[in-house]
């Protein structure tokens, strides 16, 4: 076979891989929680789209960005249904996760072993060394559960290793006003 067939046929299988990315570019752009329109961003060494189970799985430095959001994972897996978007996992040595605050809003970040988020109960699980910081408050645990609609924070110690137990841990400022947040 010549050359020119061989570099034709390199040339229609990367046409094939760009188009079937094209299609499949929907599958990965859904939204967490945001106004129609603005779809997920996401950069990763590798990807995995399994589209028949509804599952997408993205490895290696992914960085997920969307409207203020970001989250950095060593991987990251998202599980779909007709309905969109069910639940996202993300793990990594840390995992972080930033929500830049919008007005009167005050920034949320945290960290962890592995974060899930699910759609349906609108919260953010930090799971394994977890840390949350809600603008100059802390908390650590071994799993802290953030309440996207409540704006609630339960931080949960590791009370089944006796080995390590672990407690969890608060640092709360007043507000201006003298109260706790």
């Amino acid at each position: 076979m010549s050359n020119k067939g061989t570099t034709e046929e390199c040339h229609n299988k990367k046409l094939h891989l760009l188009f079937a990315a094209f299609l499949l570019l929907p599958f990965t752009t859904e939204t967490l929680a945001a106004p129609p329109g603005q779809g997920l961003q996401i950069q990763a060494d590798r990807v995995d789209i399994q589209q028949q189970q509804g599952v997408s799985k993205y490895l290696g430095r992914v960085e997920l960005t969307q409207d203020g959001l970001q989250l950095h994972a060593d991987e990251l897996i998202i599980y779909q249904s007709e309905k969109g978007i069910e639940r996202i996992s993300a793990q990594g040595s840390p995992t972080t996760f930033n929500q830049a605050p919008r007005a009167g809003q005050t920034e949320i970040r945290g960290q962890a072993n592995k974060i899930e988020y699910r759609t349906e109960q609108a919260k953010i699980e930090f799971i394994e060394e977890a840390h949350l910081w809600k603008g100059n408050d802390q908390f650590s645990g071994a799993h802290i559960i953030y309440d996207l609609d409540k704006k609630q924070i339960q931080a949960h110690s590791d009370s089944d290793d006796e080995s390590h137990p672990t407690r969890v841990r608060a640092i709360l400022h007043p507000k201006k006003d003298g109260q706790l947040p």
